[in-house]
């Protein structure tokens, strides 16, 4: 392993990324118009089967089950409406812990 890269959450991974995901689970609420909604874990996004979640990490931000996925991904739940927080209508002002 060269000096860039880590082991992270049991994977290998480019350490700025590591240490993304890592800042990402102190971020633990979006925040919209004053009010606080927390976030989501991977493994219990209710849009879709959590199957994959068991046995792998997430296959766009590579978190692990029960921790954060880095803010916006693609399977991340929105807090507020329930369907992925990459498509859907809500807007959050930031995150917060």
């Amino acid at each position: 392993m060269t000096d860039d890269r880590v082991v992270f959450f049991g994977q290998e991974m480019p350490r700025d990324w590591a240490d993304m995901l890592a800042r990402t689970q102190a971020r633990t609420h979006y925040v919209s118009e004053g009010v606080s909604y927390a976030r989501l874990p991977y493994g219990s996004e209710t849009f879709r089967a959590p199957v994959e979640a068991a046995s792998q990490p997430c296959r766009h931000c590579c978190t692990i089950f029960g921790k954060l996925h880095e803010p916006m991904c693609d399977y991340e739940q929105c807090p507020k409406c329930n369907w992925q927080i990459m498509s859907c209508d809500c807007s959050f002002d930031g995150l917060a812990a």
